[in-house]
Formats: structure tokens, sequence, C-alpha cells
């Protein structure tokens, strides 16, 4: 089964995977890249929004408000298999795993491979992060 939403995919291929996950305790990894998501929708995904730079609320669904990409994308892996940190479960824990600390300046690859870290590689904070 795949779902998706936000400009991501998850492909479930059985729902029974999910039980053998919850039944063992283990977790769901999700892939989730709001940059991936901007750049396949430009005209309709703000670079802000994206960026977590958004001046404020950008996306209402129904009694969620949305100020950033990823926790919408979030929601959505959320909505497809009913967890919850977000807007849709405030309060939570988001368990993340950090892809880049410093953005990779030097890469060869595309231009959109070099800016996934939470600094700059002048060492400078890119958002205000909190690891508590």
């Amino acid at each position: 089964m795949a779902l998706g939403g936000c400009g991501f995919m998850i492909q479930i291929k059985q729902l029974s995977k999910l039980g053998f996950l919850v039944n063992n305790r283990f977790p769901l990894l999700a892939t989730i890249y709001p940059y991936f998501g901007y750049i396949g929708d430009p005209v309709n995904i703000q670079l802000p929004y994206a960026l977590f730079t958004a001046p404020g609320v950008l996306v209402e669904d129904n009694s969620y408000q949305y100020s950033n990409l990823f926790d919408a994308m979030l929601d959505a892996m959320y909505s497809a298999v009913e967890k919850g940190g977000t807007p849709k479960k405030p309060g939570n824990a988001i368990e993340t795993y950090l892809f880049a600390m410093f953005d990779e300046n030097l890469k060869p690859n595309a231009e959109t491979e070099k800016h996934f870290g939470l600094f700059y590689p002048n060492k400078q904070p890119k958002y205000q992060v909190s690891f508590n």
C-alpha cells in the first residue's frame, strides 16, 4: 500500500509489517525531506515553509496549523500509521536521526545535496535548535 502526503511517499507493502514492529517494540523509520517536497513543487510550496523559516502558520488542515513542511509531512505519516510531537500530537517528543550536522559545500553532487546540515560550513547555526 502506498500512502502519500505533502510531496513524499511512504511505502508500506503489508500492514502486517507494522504489527510486527509494534509487537516487537521496533521503531518505524520514515525518511522525511521537506526540501525535496519543495523542489518537487516550488509553485505550491514556499521555500521558507520547507526551511523552517516561515514567519507563521502557512497551512491549516482542519484544526491543525503548520508553520513548516516537516511537521505537515510527519503528521501525514502519523495519520497513515496513527502515532505521534507536531500540531497533530502536541507535547510528544519526536525521536529524530540527524542526517547532517554541517552543510557539505564541497560535495560534488547536485546543489540540492549540499544543504542538509544544521550548521553552515563556517560552524554558524542555520536554525534555532534545542537538543532538550
